[in-house]
């Protein structure tokens, strides 16, 4: 199934995390007016997560209960992440060696390749910069398959969005106030589990809307999306202390959002361009930051020409996201695509030897 609304909207979450990257880690000047990418560019992260409980409910809800469907969704979540991770991280023990001279343990580097460090406060962030998302992100592919088989309705989506927001917050409490390692609040497994759970309700309100839409649902859902956006942006701050991570409140307007360009694709949101970037979106996560890094001297001789902050950000921002999307097309060519077939041909010869087994 493709939904050029959904890739899209992976396409921007990748280009915001550029851009958002692209100013904290080079630690650029802006003018005041692009204040907003340092407060609203992050989110392209749970956003994300948002969607990828979306997608899994929407790709695998109706192979539940077949022949072998628990065996081919873990062939296809794995040999869609570990090939290019794998790759990174072989890449960034190199790197950073190289450039650092330093070193990792054994335990660290068998903690990254069995893709579990997000359980273990302190490793989290990965070898692989950025990393910490893939390692929520596999915790909760353990999780889905429980999920689909419990979640058949939006009620009982709801209750476990509700559910799941309280537990998020709880635990973001938690490790923010127990002595955790900084940052492990926001990218421990159960303090981002909220937001991953409004993907839930939001995949039952699509197939319930998409069997008899009224005209322009699509666009109604978008008005109202951007609707709550504004007493969202207003008064999170007054919100967030009671439920935790902003994530949380964001949730809603990313699982709205979805539900709107899946039913009704807005083409200055869902477009082949934006599309493409979602297709490239997990290379673009896990390339950008080292190439954000090495593009520092030049963004320092991109200032040194006195533009003026906004336009020198700008053409910083250009530059990240021009060299990250090759980059990121080039790892999906040569090692994502691979992957993906070897899944499929995996799946492919195990159904073929049950089949056998059954004559």
């Amino acid at each position: 199934m493709t939904l050029t609304g959904l890739h899209s909207l992976r396409g921007l979450a990748a280009l915001s995390i550029v851009v958002f990257h692209t100013l904290g880690i080079a630690k650029l000047a802006i003018p005041d007016q692009f204040g907003f990418i340092n407060i609203y560019f992050g989110l392209g992260v749970p956003l994300f997560f948002t969607i990828s409980c979306f997608s899994l409910f929407l790709s695998t809800s109706s192979r539940v209960g077949q022949d072998g469907w628990l065996s081919a969704y873990f062939f296809r979540r794995i040999f869609r992440i570990a090939p290019l991770f794998y790759s990174m991280t072989i890449f960034f023990l190199i790197f950073i060696y190289l450039k650092f001279g330093k070193t990792y343990s054994a335990i660290d580097i068998i903690m990254n390749f069995s893709l579990l460090y997000n359980l273990f406060p302190g490793k989290h962030e990965s070898i692989v910069w950025a990393g910490w998302t893939i390692g929520v992100e596999v915790i909760f592919y353990l999780v889905v398959p429980y999920l689909l088989t419990l979640i058949k309705t939006i009620y009982s989506a709801t209750a476990y969005c509700i559910t799941m927001i309280a537990l998020s917050a709880f635990a973001y409490t938690f490790y923010k106030s127990g002595g955790y390692p900084p940052g492990y609040a926001y990218m421990s497994f159960l303090g981002s589990i909220g937001v991953f759970s409004f993907g839930a309700p939001a995949y039952f309100l699509y197939k319930h809307l998409q069997k008899n839409p009224p005209i322009n649902l699509g666009y109604t859902i978008l008005a109202i999306t951007l609707a709550i956006m504004v007493p969202v942006i207003l008064f999170e701050g007054a919100v967030v202390p009671h439920i935790g991570s902003r994530s949380n409140l964001w949730g809603l307007v990313f699982a709205l959002l979805i539900v709107s360009q899946c039913l009704k694709p807005f083409p200055l949101i869902s477009n082949k361009a934006f599309a493409f970037l979602g297709k490239l979106s997990f290379g673009i996560y896990l390339c950008h930051p080292v190439i954000i890094y090495m593009l520092q001297p030049i963004y320092k001789r991109i200032y040194g020409f006195s533009l003026g902050n906004g336009v020198s950000f700008i053409l910083c921002a250009i530059l990240s996201i021009a060299l990250v999307v090759v980059a990121a097309q080039i790892a999906h060519v040569l090692i994502e695509r691979n992957g993906m077939r070897l899944g499929e041909w995996l799946i492919s010869k195990r159904i073929a030897r049950d089949n056998l087994a059954t004559c």
